[in-house]
């Protein structure tokens, strides 16, 4: 097995670790799998009735290429997510359940760790198999667990960004699933007696300019307060997908117009380059460059009770920020942290501004690029910690 305790802060105790006994696709992935790829001849048997079939001019000809060309790539990278990545994936997980969280750690080259704090768990509840093993499904507080399966296949940190993951997941084929729900009774039955034994937080001096138009409530001390350094261009798997996907989509919009151009259809040939801009150049370049420009742009600010993160483009500054005692314990991912709400609200529908996560106000404040991740994180645990026992305390 991985040993990933050096995820562990200091102080905390480890009580139980496991892994997968086995690597499993489930019944319903295997079904999936099988809808994808029917969809995938019915879409190819499709098209080659309406381009023949039909006999359609040039222009509507090549359009219906560009679908089925979109269409087929998506359901192949459904498919190799669904078959290859998820299940290796999968099989390298290792689980912890310590005196204060319960931590996963997934991932094939770069290994990321999420945890929940016990106070933030209700019941678990066991998935027993035939061969022995048994699910562990963790559960928030107002009972959302992980969304299944489509919500594995989306991303769960952002519909474009494979950042970290935001549902509570399920520990998967444990061979000692009873001794995990035990380990973890009994942290839960001893926590309400637990003093963490954890560095207090130190209050420090912010430059003026890092707050900006941020205002402090009275008592509330800066923890931390940095701006990015090195921030990446891209956030996980299915960004860079997205990426490609739009790069595909430009090529196969070129060679639609320089179809129309031959044709000398020069009104069709507008609506081409805009569909091309729209469809192409934003997902694969635009949203990349403008979303850089304001991560760039941004302050972060670490408080005893809040996170926040704010930015000035042109007009009135923007601030994104979330209450320590609402967020779950942040996620190292890409010399970033992304935090994650404990009880997740419903997302708003606004797919523009999702297309530029995570440099907008869908969601908590993500810290991106800082050069201190690890410092920070355990900086933001201890003072959530600290902030849990003092509400214990009273």
């Amino acid at each position: 097995m991985n040993d990933d305790r050096a995820e562990l802060l200091p102080g905390e105790r480890s009580l139980w670790a496991g892994k997968p006994a086995r690597r499993r696709i489930s019944r319903a992935e295997i079904g999936f799998a099988a809808y994808l790829a029917a969809g995938a001849v019915v879409l190819l048997f499709a098209s080659h009735q309406v381009r023949h079939g039909f006999g359609l001019p040039a222009p509507l000809s090549a359009f219906t290429v560009i679908v089925v060309v979109a269409g087929m790539a998506q359901i192949s990278g459904l498919l190799v997510n669904l078959l290859v990545l998820q299940p290796r994936e999968r099989a390298r997980d290792s689980y912890q359940v310590t005196d204060l969280r319960v931590m996963v750690t997934s991932g094939l080259r770069r290994r990321r760790t999420w945890s929940a704090y016990l106070d933030q768990l209700s019941q678990p509840a066991l998935r027993r198999h035939r061969d022995g093993t048994a699910d562990l499904v963790l559960r928030g507080l107002g009972g959302s667990a992980s969304r299944g399966l489509l919500a594995g296949l989306a991303g769960t940190s952002g519909p474009f960004s494979s950042l970290g993951q935001q549902e509570y997941p399920v520990l998967h084929s444990l061979a000692d699933a009873d001794s995990a729900l035990v380990a973890l009774a009994s942290a839960r039955d001893q926590l309400s007696g637990h003093e963490p034994d954890l560095p207090a937080p130190i209050a420090r001096r912010a430059e003026p300019a890092l707050l900006g138009a941020i205002r402090l409530e009275a008592g509330e001390r800066v923890l931390w307060a940095g701006r990015p350094a090195r921030p990446p261009w891209w956030f996980g798997q299915q960004d860079v997908y997205l990426s490609l996907f739009g790069l595909v989509w430009l090529t196969c919009v070129c060679l639609m117009a320089d179809v129309v151009a031959s044709g000398g259809d020069a009104g069709f040939l507008v609506f081409v380059i805009v569909f091309g801009i729209v469809g192409g150049l934003y997902p694969a370049v635009g949203r990349v460059v403008g979303r850089r420009i304001r991560i760039l742009r941004s302050s972060y600010v670490v408080t005893d009770r809040r996170v926040i993160a704010w930015w000035r483009m042109l007009a009135d500054p923007v601030v994104v920020q979330a209450p320590l005692g609402d967020l779950l314990p942040p996620v190292v991912v890409q010399r970033s942290l992304m935090m994650a709400l404990a009880r997740p609200a419903t997302r708003e529908r606004n797919g523009w501004k999702n297309l530029a996560w995570p440099a907008t106000t869908i969601g908590p404040p993500a810290l991106i690029g800082i050069e201190e991740c690890e410092r920070v994180r355990d900086l933001i645990c201890a003072a959530q910690i600290s902030a849990r026992a003092g509400q214990r305390a009273g």
